[in-house]
């Protein structure tokens, strides 16, 4: 890999955890921020590639995994979805240019990632909250109808501009994140000796997580039961179980309840658009709208209830369940060194606000984001 003539020498290289400290922080941040996530979480990105550039992808996905279930432990669900893709991308990317591999197959591997995440959300949209294609093609419809026939109408139209503009966002941002990555990678410093390595211990679980455990197979019960059959009735039973658990809920675990709140009741708007606009029975996308809210409240009370330390204890139980899994070992390594991070919070604050404060062009926020990458990392975890 080549060194950039502005590299650091190698003494300042942040470790592992530093960087792992970085991509959790960018995460959060990124979840967070109504406005410029994708560079924000970017800056995790880049943390996690450079993992996946000294430890290899397995050990890149591990700290991945780590990070992206103490996000999850610090504001519970709620927009999960916009730092996936990093997470999918970033340890193979950099173990990719760590071996390497141009920048077309980079390209290539980030596209297709990218891709299949729309993809599924995609698929998730159209047949769980807009309630299938024939609802989906008649709201499209509807829609270029309302806007005087500004674009062509019928099933082959709508589907078709659904894939161009997936296969457009792929295009974009992974160009984008690629060459961000790259010149990251060119401009680390160079780790002195053997490849770093990430411990492989996983320990075993706590048993008070084993009522948290019955907790979430309920609340996948739940789900299961409602994505089958969401009769007003199935939805009235969960509405109450969702009530009680919101009662039970308690200190940081209630507070970040309500940004799971904010995601649910944005799908269920967008639930209820088709029965707006006449595309499908008011009552059917009246139902969807109500599983879509419970869906995404059911998973919010599990983090109510459970509160940050219970979901890690959740999290530390699965990873010792699955330590044979590739990445399971190195995550159980990463996430105690994570969840006492004391510079979590006022860390992403720092980052959304160097963001805003950058010039709107690809260069002044790429350089914004490297420079916060390096120095976030160099102060670590529970740094002051």
């Amino acid at each position: 890999m080549t060194v950039s003539a502005t590299a650091r020498p190698a003494a300042e290289t942040p470790d592992v955890a530093g960087l792992a400290h970085v991509g959790t922080v960018s995460f959060l941040a990124g979840r967070i921020t109504p406005v410029g996530a994708f560079w924000v979480s970017l800056a995790g990105g880049v943390a996690l590639a450079r993992i996946g550039s000294r430890v290899g992808a397995r050990g890149g996905y591990g700290a991945s995994l780590a990070v992206m279930t103490e996000t999850v432990a610090v504001m519970g669900p709620a927009r999960i979805s916009g730092p996936v893709t990093q997470a999918l991308s970033a340890p193979l990317l950099g173990a990719m240019a760590a071996r390497g591999r141009g920048t077309a197959a980079l390209l290539a591997a980030c596209f297709a990632i990218r891709l299949a995440h729309y993809a599924v959300l995609t698929a998730f949209f159209i047949a769980v909250i807009v309630g299938g294609i024939d609802a989906y093609v008649d709201s499209y419809d509807r829609v270029v109808e309302l806007t005087g026939g500004l674009l062509p109408s019928g099933a082959t139209a709508a589907l078709v501009l659904g894939l161009l503009s997936n296969l457009a966002g792929a295009v974009v941002f992974s160009a984008v994140q690629v060459a961000v990555y790259r010149r990251a990678l060119a401009d680390a410093a160079p780790v002195d000796g053997a490849a770093e390595r990430i411990p492989s211990v996983v320990a075993a679980p706590a048993r008070s997580a084993r009522r948290l455990v019955a907790l979430v197979w309920v609340v996948v019960a739940a789900w299961c039961v409602m994505l089958a059959t969401p009769a007003w009735p199935v939805l009235a039973v969960v509405t109450a179980g969702v009530a009680a658990g919101t009662a039970a809920a308690r200190g940081e675990g209630r507070r970040s309840m309500r940004l799971g709140a904010g995601l649910g009741v944005a799908l269920a708007l967008g639930a209820l658009g088709p029965g707006v606009l006449g595309a499908v029975p008011f009552d059917d996308a009246a139902r969807r709208a109500v599983r879509a809210l419970l869906l995404v409240a059911s998973a919010a009370v599990v983090q109510g209830i459970a509160g940050p330390d219970g979901v890690r204890r959740l999290a530390a139980g699965a990873l010792h369940a699955l330590r044979r899994a590739p990445g399971a070992r190195e995550a159980a390594a990463l996430a105690p060194g994570l969840r006492a991070d004391r510079r979590v919070i006022p860390a992403s604050l720092e980052l959304v606000a160097r963001v805003r404060e950058a010039a709107p062009s690809p260069r002044a926020l790429t350089a914004a984001v490297l420079t916060w990458v390096d120095d976030e990392a160099r102060r670590g975890p529970g740094a002051r």
